[in-house]
């Protein structure tokens, strides 16, 4: 019997619009492959000539355009909770493929690099938590093991990262923002309670919700504001980095979001819910 919106819980409200942010973002990220797929960039370096959107593929149009087209469908059918499955798994696997191949080894080369480390862990982790949902069915609780603790790991470098650099990631603070050191030092902890949430699994849910919730702030007063011209950034709106980053972060809150109710796997420290 199909639970009416007043009557359903909120995880069973969360679900469905995580999975909607996360499916549509992905979309976006298909998309803006497709429309980019004549563009290349030495976002990994002069040696590697790639598409200028994450997780940088070889820059060859014909495979922009083909697996562009195929994230745009991953996501759209995402929506759906019929078409969630088949289309969480097709992307996790494609999108996390590209991320190894493309962006590990330069990251391995470059291990104190952080815009590297970024670029690896963050599609990395948008394909973990596809194959998290609940929608996407994954069977096998190895596998999600697994692919909590790729998300704990994430979670704990994002973290340290904010405090290793954290007089350069303060300067992206929206200036009528005050005391942005602050602000970034409080965000670095979030991520790294998070991280420890995923792998433990002690207070899950609220730590998601709350990771969710920081990357909608982030999309609101920084990424949004940032693609569309303000805060000084010259000529964004024809950035495709800064529309990646946009769609990565809409990617992150949805996904996170629809993982709440998840059953993420059972190890010797964890509990089911």
């Amino acid at each position: 019997m199909r639970t009416s919106w007043h009557t359903a819980t909120p995880q069973q409200f969360l679900e469905p619009l995580g999975r909607s942010v996360l499916g549509l973002s992905i979309a976006a990220i298909g998309i803006e492959t497709v429309l980019c797929a004549g563009a290349s960039s030495s976002a990994l370096g002069p040696a590697h000539d790639v598409i200028p959107i994450v997780p940088f593929i070889p820059a060859v149009p014909m495979l922009a355009m083909i697996f562009g087209a195929v994230w745009a469908l991953c996501g759209a059918c995402m929506v759906s909770a019929s078409a969630a499955k088949w289309a969480s798994i097709a992307f996790a696997v494609t999108f996390g493929f590209f991320t190894v191949a493309q962006i590990a080894p330069i990251a391995a080369q470059a291990p104190y690099n952080l815009s590297f480390r970024t670029a690896f862990f963050e599609p990395l982790t948008m394909a973990a938590l596809a194959c998290l949902q609940p929608a996407a069915g994954l069977n096998g609780n190895a596998l999600r093991i697994m692919l909590r603790y790729i998300v704990a790991v994430a979670l704990l470098v994002f973290g340290l990262d904010h405090f290793l650099a954290l007089a350069a990631i303060a300067t992206l603070v929206p200036p009528w923002i005050p005391f942005p050191a602050f602000w970034v030092g409080l965000f670095g902890v979030a991520f790294i309670a998070t991280g420890v949430a995923f792998a433990t699994r002690y207070l899950f849910r609220i730590s998601v919700v709350a990771i969710s919730l920081m990357f909608g702030i982030w999309v609101l007063t920084l990424h949004l504001p940032r693609t569309l011209g303000y805060y000084g950034i010259r000529d964004a709106i024809h950035d495709p980095a800064e529309w990646s980053s946009l769609f990565i972060a809409l990617a992150l809150c949805g996904g996170f979001l629809a993982v709440a109710s998840a059953d993420v796997g059972v190890d010797s420290i964890g509990k089911t819910s």
